[in-house]
């Protein structure tokens, strides 16, 4: 009988703090320049809100505790970390004496999430929004459960805050079973449609002589050149191999263009042709291939999320052919499918051979004959029953938001179409939701002092009429509520109603929180003079906040005010000052008032900005600019674009800076 069971993991892993306090009025692609690799089509949101950045972490390693679900079976053991997303760590086939996985030996958050925070490794499960989930570093509801057979389940399940959908992922080890299976399902309770997302990403070795092969003639690949995606046919292009990661310079994706009649499945094998192959049921159709490259820059990116030694790859599976789609998702509906993750052992002769549909044969007659797509049919559907169970037991509760929008809805005699399978506890109710649960039952949210953080922040159209009755009803008006009300204007698309709020705030008791909204909506704006002036005394009230401090050292560099900035940093407290960040924004700031010898000892001395983004050249272009004024000094001339072109050609950027 398989086994399941909770437990705590160790491994070497850096801080990862409490959400910034701050509301992020824009998404962070677009504050590091790079919302043109977000999806053109309809569905994009537009921004994270209600959820908060995940920015306060640095790159110190200390030994830390995670907790953990382990289901296994004579054959296999896979680990979950339940307190990261549920994320796949480890899928250890015990038979072979191989992990199948790449599984990161630290845990080591950088910006490349969609609330910043992300890490490598394992198998990340994404719905909802475009990139990476918004849950993938918090907690999710884990439970334990059993099939009709007895068998025991894993179940994780979350209620996600922008599409207001739900997810579950029901894990199995089935007795004698050599293939781990997932079986997913979405509800949308809303009354209307939903643009719906889901891409599992599975992290499995990057090595010479890896292939990753697919059901697919052709496939298309996304160009950060031209911007677009373009067809390419398999497995040659323009006399590069595609299917052998390796072989790639830059960070690139392949969307494999699988037939709609064709089994869904994707593999990586290395050179004596086995590796982790992952197949489904049929709704989950795309598959993709991600690699960072065997450039400078995808090397220094991999390096940065693990330690030497320790490269991956990606094989992805989702709903759309690319992740620049969308799927419908309509009213009420309930989509289900089951994915399977296991060893593919495969003839090296075959898969490695320069006939690349006998390579795909190989496979998938080596598939069929080991999991057949019957078979995975008819387990999904045999599941059924237990999919729409209550849990046995909810042995970590998640977020609070699932409970918090099931007690409104109840209030309001509005249905919740989420059933029995997902219940989401009481006890998961806690901090974030007790100013939300106090409006809902008192019609008021609690008042609290303007010198502490506001809280978390809720967007939905039924909160933010509650609230605008609530406040001007004048029996819950007050500095926070406003603040909030504001929030919500704001995510609404309604920047005046969110100013006049946010001013009202200020007016009714003076808060850094309202002067930071205040200035970051002038920044948006473009009302620069002003944003600088809200930011200094914003950040005259509180001098401890780093993200405050760093957005308004920004404010003030825009504004053309980089001597006063230099003035203010030197009394920065010694915890900012030594701030990977600020120190870059101070080279900034050297460099605009001419101290470019200044500024390049910064850059030098080793600066490790631990959230720098994911894309972002702010440091490789600040270098090229700082080695441009100084050949610019030597030749008596100008800074030029040409000037600019050649000091990047004589001196490229150190690459603890190049990214």
């Amino acid at each position: 009988m398989s086994e399941l069971r909770f437990e705590s993991i160790s491994m070497p892993g850096a801080r990862l703090g409490p959400a910034n306090p701050f509301p992020p009025l824009q998404r962070p692609d677009q504050e590091a320049g790079l919302a043109h690799h977000a999806p053109t089509g309809g569905g994009m949101q537009g921004g994270i809100l209600p959820y908060r950045l995940q920015d306060d972490y640095d790159r110190q390693l200390e030994q830390r505790a995670f907790q953990a679900a382990v289901i296994e079976n004579e054959h296999l053991r896979a680990t979950f970390l339940t307190q990261l997303g549920g994320r796949l760590w480890s899928l250890y086939d015990k038979f072979a004496g191989r992990e199948l996985l790449r599984v990161n030996p630290i845990f080591q958050p950088a910006n490349l999430g969609s609330r910043n925070a992300w890490f490598s490794g394992g198998v990340e499960w994404n719905m909802g929004v475009w990139g990476h989930s918004p849950l993938t570093a918090s907690p999710l509801h884990a439970a334990r459960t059993a099939a009709d057979d007895g068998q025991c389940v894993l179940r994780m399940y979350a209620f996600e805050r922008i599409r207001r959908a739900c997810y579950q992922i029901d894990a199995m080890l089935p007795d004698g079973s050599r293939f781990l299976l997932v079986r997913v399902t979405i509800a949308n309770p809303n009354g209307c449609d939903v643009p719906m997302y889901w891409w599992s990403n599975v992290a499995v070795p990057e090595a010479p002589g890896v292939r990753v092969l697919a059901p697919a003639d052709t496939c298309r690949s996304f160009d950060y050149v031209a911007r677009g995606l373009k067809e390419m046919s398999l497995p040659f292009h323009g006399g590069q191999e595609l299917s052998y990661p390796t072989n790639f310079p830059a960070p690139s994706d392949l969307y494999f263009s699988v037939p709609r009649q064709s089994r869904p499945w994707i593999t990586a094998l290395d050179a004596s042709g086995a590796g982790l192959i992952q197949t489904s049921t049929s709704l989950l159709k795309g598959r993709k291939l991600f690699k960072w490259g065997m450039g400078g820059r995808g090397r220094n990116w991999q390096g940065r999320l693990s330690l030497p030694g320790y490269p991956y790859i990606e094989i992805q599976a989702g709903l759309a052919g690319t992740q620049r789609e969308f799927v419908a998702m309509p009213a009420g509906a309930r989509w289900q499918w089951l994915e399977a993750y296991g060893l593919m052992e495969a003839d090296p002769a075959a898969v490695h051979g320069g006939n690349w549909r006998a390579a795909r044969e190989e496979v998938a007659r080596r598939l069929d004959a080991a999991l057949p797509a019957g078979e995975l049919e008819h387990a999904l559907s045999a599941s059924d029953a237990m999919a729409g169970r209550p849990p046995v037991e909810v042995v970590q509760p998640g977020l609070g938001w699932g409970a918090l929008e099931a007690r409104r809805r109840a209030s309001a005699g509005e249905p919740w179409p989420v059933g029995e399978s997902m219940p989401f506890v009481h006890e998961s109710l806690g901090e974030d939701q007790v100013p939300w649960l106090a409006l809902l039952e008192s019609s008021q949210m609690p008042y609290s002092p303007p010198d502490r953080p506001p809280g978390a922040y809720m967007v939905q159209a039924e909160w933010r009429r509650m609230l605008g009755e609530s406040v001007g009803s004048g029996g819950g008006a007050h500095w926070l509520s406003r603040l909030h009300l504001g929030v919500m204007h704001y995510a609404a698309g309604d920047r005046r109603g969110a100013r006049e709020a946010w001013e009202q705030s200020a007016a009714s008791e003076v808060s850094v929180w309202a002067l930071r909204n205040l200035a970051a909506l002038a920044v948006i704006e473009g009302r620069k003079a002003e944003a600088a002036d809200l930011y200094r005394r914003a950040f005259g009230m509180r001098d401890d906040l780093r993200p405050l401090a760093v957005e308004c050292c920004r404010a003030m560099l825009a504004a053309g005010l980089a001597g006063e900035l230099l003035t203010m940093m030197d009394r920065m407290p010694p915890g900012l000052a030594t701030h990977g960040r600020i120190r870059g924004l101070k080279a900034t700031a050297l460099l605009a008032v001419g101290d470019c010898d200044a500024a390049e000892r910064i850059l030098l001395d080793g600066l490790d900005v631990a959230d720098l983004r994911e894309g972002e050249g702010t440091f490789q272009e600040l270098w090229t600019e700082i080695q441009a004024a100084k050949l610019a000094r030597r030749q008596g001339s100008p800074v030029t674009g040409s000037l600019r072109q050649e000091a990047g050609r004589l001196f490229p950027p150190p690459p603890w800076i190049d990214y």
